[in-house]
């Protein structure tokens, strides 16, 4: 899945990370209570997203999309 959404990138990422918990403490959550944190190396600098979902899929799909678009973005501002 990760792979799918960041195959663009190719070897300009350096690794990604993928963390999942369990909030199930949260009081105000809807059954959102599964969270993903994604962390992409690209070259010296870190990029790191979290979101959350009903789901571990759900919330990993978010973080994905939600990566895919602060890569983009971060690589449009850094000199090539």
């Amino acid at each position: 899945m990760v792979e799918e959404v960041l195959h663009h990138f190719g070897d300009t990422l350096a690794r990604i990370e993928v963390h999942f918990s369990d909030e199930i403490n949260s009081q105000d959550s809807d059954g959102v209570d599964k969270r993903c944190v994604l962390k992409a190396l690209v070259g010296v600098q870190s990029v790191t997203v979290s979101r959350a979902g009903s789901s571990l899929e759900e919330a990993l799909t978010r973080a994905a999309d939600t990566l895919q678009n602060t890569l983009k973005q971060t690589l449009r501002l850094v000199p090539q």
